[in-house]
């Protein structure tokens, strides 16, 4: 009984920190409430809501070059100020990503 009990307080922890967020406009929103409140990466937290804001209002499709140049470079800020450092994709490779050619 009480290994039940430990196992259910597990699952119940597990489960309760996990949301589901659908789309950038969700996003944006939660962002904009959580970004008085951030202490570490508020760069990182800021480039992703700039472009969460960009990319509710349009399809990636639909940017025109000067949108897709800010988009690419807030996806640089995002990159360079993560501890990751095997994943990180070019400038150019980005460029290509977003529809920009080098």
């Amino acid at each position: 009984m009480c290994i039940y009990r430990r196992f259910f307080r597990w699952r119940w922890q597990y489960y309760a920190s996990r949301i589901r967020i659908n789309g950038f406009q969700q996003i944006r929103d939660i962002l904009c409430l959580l970004l008085p409140y951030i202490k570490f990466k508020k760069l990182q937290a800021q480039a992703v809501f700039a472009a969460c804001s960009l990319l509710s209002r349009k399809s990636i499709k639909l940017l025109t070059q000067k949108e897709k140049v800010k988009l690419l470079h807030y996806i640089l800020i995002v990159q360079k100020n993560n501890y990751a450092t095997k994943l990180k994709k070019s400038k150019e490779e980005l460029q290509n990503i977003v529809g920009l050619t080098p």
